[in-house]
């Protein structure tokens, strides 16, 4: 166990938003990661695992069974020398290696290291407390006889005693000789070969114990062969670039893609990328813009002049996937979590203001699509937060998937006065002139569920939007959030494509999932919710569709349409 004294470096500092992101990408590499693999596998409990940790991180801490691989091994450190004197006054000697002048070099420096060693005794006896006090049934240690082994403390433990296996009573005296060394009543017993003599001992201690010390030998096995490789007369093999399926192991184009490497047009880093959060793919906002924001004459916008951007979207999406909407004690349940987010994330925005911005997002009605619902209104139950989600896509040259061949699918099934028109020519116009393979993998921030008109349940895709779209010095900064601007504001991001791909995956999770399904009954459609302008009750409302909220039901035959796309490739 590592017993340094030194001072203890912390991690780097870093938000807790970046330590979820790096924490999802481990999560989603072990889910990923084949049952059989023994690299990693995902465990539902700690209760379970295997945990390594040092004697002094152990302390006040117990676990069932605790193993003790190398308490014989004497831990060195060349620091600082810390001790007591004869008058008991605490020395720090920077100079432990240096003899003092004007005095007896050797003399006084074996005395300042009989002290050193006395104290390090203490200290390592005190440690190996700790470490025989952690299990809850049982405790193994091991114990060899290395050379250094008579200065451990686990050798005070087992063999500074009598004839019946009793403590001296006295703790064993230092050595004042000319090399200064640990030294117990046993002198140098037991020996490296005196193996008869530690088993006797060891059994003497064992039979004081009553039985609850059980001392055995362990077998050292020999040496493990040296590979070498076998003589061979066939000329070595010329290796070369594997080519399974019509791919190459170094085509660029298969790998991981997700919303954002495509709308990017370059792919993720990496073959394992996790999905992006929630909030990451939203726009920071433009520092000149954030100034002399007008409140409007008509409902108050409680987040009208709050700074967004990357981490604040996190943050509102991690409060969002944690709290139950339907609380009776909502306000305070959001006061909790908000708080709990600023104080990790050190954002420098209120906590009153984002949690009266959350609390009147809350309470908007949705529109039509929602059955003239709120989030409030909708359980837990019907909620299916932070959907992960990894689909294969055909890797066939010659059939790979492009953005322009879904903004093909979208002109043949949309309907000619469908709002996202005018982005699928843009899509089938090369807007992004990549060509994808592999997988598709993403996150959605919620599927709801919602009866339809008929009585069966609709499973709505669900996308929480901080993204700031009024500017400085607006009369009416609300105004921006009128439903006739989100479809350009939509496409201006790229968030229809977005939509359709979260909508292909919640398509498969229920075609495997829903006895019965019907992509036309139970695909709910699309609600995009730009939190800012989504204002509570007093929302205006414009031909049915309150501000804030996009709503789009592209027909089944564009989500089906897609699915194929990724399944056969194009024709």
């Amino acid at each position: 166990p590592a017993t340094g004294t030194g001072p203890r470096r912390g991690p780097p500092r870093t938000t807790a938003a970046a330590a979820l992101r790096c924490l999802d990408r481990l999560s989603a590499d072990a889910e990923r990661i084949d049952d059989a693999d023994p690299q990693m596998r995902r465990i539902d409990s700690d209760a379970q695992a295997v945990q390594v940790t040092t004697v002094h991180g152990s302390k006040g801490l117990e676990y069932p069974i605790v193993l003790l691989p190398f308490p014989f091994h004497v831990t060195r450190s060349d620091g600082t020398s810390v001790y007591n004197d004869d008058a008991g006054t605490r020395i720090v000697d920077i100079a432990s290696g240096q003899d003092w002048e004007g005095v007896d070099p050797h003399t006084r420096k074996a005395g300042r290291k009989h002290h050193l060693k006395v104290g390090q005794r203490g200290d390592a006896l005190r440690l190996l407390y700790v470490a025989l006090t952690r299990a809850q049934h049982r405790t193994a240690l091991w114990w060899a006889p290395v050379s250094d082994a008579k200065q451990t403390a686990i050798n005070v433990l087992l063999f500074d005693r009598d004839h019946v296996g009793a403590p001296l009573g006295t703790v064993p005296e230092l050595s004042e000789g000319p090399r200064g060394g640990l030294k117990s009543d046993l002198g140098d017993v037991p020996n490296p070969d005196s193996n008869v003599e530690v088993q006797r001992r060891l059994e003497v201690l064992s039979a004081r114990s009553g039985g609850r010390i059980e001392a055995g030998e362990c077998e050292v096995g020999a040496a493990p062969p040296v590979w070498a490789p076998l003589p061979s007369a066939e000329p070595a093999v010329a290796l070369a670039i594997a080519d399974a399926g019509g791919r190459t192991v170094h085509d660029p184009a298969w790998r991981r893609w997700s919303f954002s490497s495509i709308s990017s047009g370059r792919p993720d880093d990496g073959m394992h990328g996790a999905p992006i959060s929630g909030g990451a793919d939203e726009p920071d906002d433009d520092p000149s813009d954030l100034d002399d924001v007008s409140q409007p004459q008509g409902p108050v916008m409680p987040w009208a002049d709050l700074r967004g951007g990357k981490e604040f979207g996190v943050m509102v999406h991690s409060v969002l996937e944690r709290i139950d909407p339907t609380s009776a004690a909502l306000e305070l349940d959001l006061r909790r979590e908000v708080t709990k987010e600023l104080r990790n994330d050190r954002l420098d925005v209120g906590v009153t203001p984002t949690v009266t911005g959350l609390s009147a997002a809350i309470d908007t009605p949705l529109g039509p699509l929602f059955g003239g619902r709120r989030l409030a209104d909708i359980p837990v139950a019907d909620r299916l937060a932070e959907l992960d989600f990894d689909l294969p896509l055909v890797s066939a040259k010659g059939q790979r998937v492009t953005p322009a061949h879904i903004g093909r699918v979208m002109l043949h099934t949309l309907d000619p006065a469908d709002p996202q028109l005018a982005y699928a020519q843009q899509l089938a116009d090369e807007r992004f002139p990549i060509s994808v393979a592999g997988y598709l993998q993403g996150s959605i921030d919620a599927v709801l569920r919602v009866p339809g008109p008929d009585g069966s349940p609709r499973f709505v895709v669900v996308d929480y939007k901080t993204n700031r779209l009024h500017h400085s010095g607006a009369i009416e900064p609300l105004e921006a959030y009128h439903p006739d601007l989100l479809p350009a504001a939509m496409a201006h991001s790229d968030y229809p494509l977005q939509a359709l791909l979260y909508s292909v995956a919640v398509h498969r999770y229920l075609r495997w999932r829903l006895p019965g399904y019907r992509p036309e009954v139970h695909l709910g459609g699309i609600g995009y919710l730009f939190l800012r302008g989504m204002v509570g009750q007093a929302t205006p409302v414009h031909l049915g569709c309150p501000y804030g909220v996009f709503a789009w039901q592209p027909p089944a035959a564009t989500v089906l349409g897609i699915d194929r796309l990724f399944a056969e490739g194009a024709s």
